[in-house]
């Protein structure tokens, strides 16, 4: 429900968690309340999973470019 606080904010957003809550993330932004969030398409779901690897591809970047 915090969204509905930050919903004036005109950023892209992530609910981070584990991948077994998806779902529950699919159907709250159902919502009435999400309806202007879920449209504009500034809500999106990150799994724990997925930002690790999005991480460990920065790091392997990261090296790449220093030569480590």
């Amino acid at each position: 429900m915090k969204f509905v606080d930050l919903q004036d904010f005109y950023v892209k957003m992530f609910i981070v968690a584990d991948e077994k809550r998806h779902n529950e993330f699919e159907q709250k932004m159902g919502w009435t309340a999400f309806k202007d969030l879920k449209d504009e398409k500034r809500v999106a779901f990150l799994s724990y999973d997925k930002l690790k690897a999005l991480y460990d591809l920065e790091v392997k970047k990261a090296e790449l470019s220093l030569g480590i």
